[in-house]
């Protein structure tokens, strides 16, 4: 019988829904039927993609709080947010998985708990990538450094060292996957690279902005970015845009709440002839917290940053991957400030493929941000390098690259 009942998992992030929901939505114009199983919190995404949403709430669990974290200016702790989600999976899922009729998965990589209930089942499921992709070797360093890749003994020992690091903070959302594993009998996964699909793993990163690796796996697919195209019925002043140079800076969706590297970029900006559009992403600030910043920036909760960044110069961001790609496939430089997670990888690629330059965001200051900003504006290897990676990216429709993967590997299970 053919597949044409999908279920997608994913993280409960906006940067983890958007290009799934988009994803999704191919699928669906394919003739697929396409669930996305989250938590209450996803609920309005999914149902605005036009997708269809079935809730994994557990009361014994709780609901995710992103403003949790000790330091909630940095926002959660994201190992807690996978560990939640990995509980709520293997408790809820497979009931709900057989109520639904689904015939295979489309799995979030950072989801490590839903390969295992699509094999309880009996079902296949192939992996979405929205970070850089997650194949542990010593190779390529693991994305939670800003190392540069390389092939000398040094690097590859750095990089060896690095995973042992990403593993052991694995362990324990792998040992409780295990523990379901085993009542169920199945093998139990000796390493991270293990709870990965046979068939596939599809990252939106196209390969021409990756590290190179020269042993990649055969089911490690580059396509490009999913687009979910403008989140709708965001009002932004368009009005207030002047013509000088555009500077868009946005700390993304989860790590944004800390008032103080809003006000350094707008100190920083404020010194050249450009005009910065702020976006705060909607969590812990607000715009009337920045009323009186250096240079007069619009501030906004969101912004509609497809729209925005085709009139920008120049993108300030956390290195969030949806962020960066969109930027480059403006053909817009960056400078990254990247606070954990992901970014520190995005940030190595932005600097490896001299698209833009990274900060670390422990040494953020204001003079530091203004070299930067200095550098990017007026050296024109960096937009050059932009624009070359942007006809690369245009070159490569990701969405239906990725969804005739999803077709070509499903019809062989």
């Amino acid at each position: 019988m053919p597949i044409r009942r999908l279920g997608i998992f994913c993280l409960p992030g906006r940067g983890h829904l958007y290009p799934a929901t988009a994803l999704g939505r191919r699928l669906k114009d394919r003739g697929f039927q396409v669930t996305v199983f989250n938590r209450n919190i996803a609920r309005s995404i999914v149902q605005a993609s036009g997708l269809l949403f079935q809730s994994l709430d557990d009361k014994d669990i709780g609901s995710i709080d992103f403003r949790s974290s000790p330091s909630c200016q940095l926002g959660p702790n994201t190992l807690d947010i996978m560990y939640d989600h990995s509980l709520l999976v293997l408790r809820q899922a497979r009931n709900v998985l057989v109520k639904t009729g689904i015939d295979a998965l489309l799995v979030d990589q950072l989801d490590f708990a839903s390969g295992t209930v699509a094999d309880i089942l009996g079902i296949p499921f192939v992996n979405l990538s929205f970070s850089p992709p997650l194949y542990l070797d010593d190779e390529s360093p693991p994305f939670i450094f800003r190392w540069k890749p390389g092939i000398a003994r040094l690097e590859k020992r750095r990089n060896k060292r690095g995973n042992i690091l990403l593993r052991r903070l694995l362990t324990p959302i792998i040992d409780l996957v295990n523990d379901t594993r085993r009542a169920w009998r199945l093998p139990v996964i000796e390493d991270v690279n293990e709870t990965f699909s046979r068939h596939a793993m599809i990252t939106q990163m196209p390969k021409a902005f990756d590290f190179p690796r020269a042993s990649a796996p055969p089911n490690l697919f580059h396509t490009g970015l999913f687009s979910h195209g403008e989140v709708p019925n965001l009002r932004f002043p368009w009005h207030r845009l002047d013509g000088r140079p555009l500077i868009y800076a946005s700390m993304g969706t989860v790590r944004n709440g800390s008032r103080q590297v809003f006000e350094t970029i707008a100190a920083a900006s404020a010194a050249f002839n450009v005009q910065l559009v702020i976006s705060l992403g909607g969590m812990a600030l607000t715009p009337e917290d920045f009323l009186n910043l250096p240079g007069d920036p619009i501030v906004v909760h969101y912004g509609p940053q497809v729209s925005i960044l085709g009139r920008a110069t120049l993108t300030i961001c956390h290195g969030g991957m949806n962020t960066t790609l969109e930027s480059v496939y403006q053909g817009v430089p960056l400078i990254a400030i990247p606070v954990t997670d992901d970014q520190p990888g995005v940030a190595a690629r932005i600097e490896w493929r001299g698209v833009g330059l990274a900060l670390r965001f422990r040494n953020l200051r204001v003079d530091r941000l203004r070299q930067c900003i200095q550098a990017v504006l007026t050296d024109g290897k960096y937009p050059s390098a932009a624009r070359a990676m942007q006809a690369q990216f245009r070159n490569v429709d990701g969405l239906s690259q990725a969804a005739d993967i999803v077709e070509r590997v499903l019809s062989l299970t």
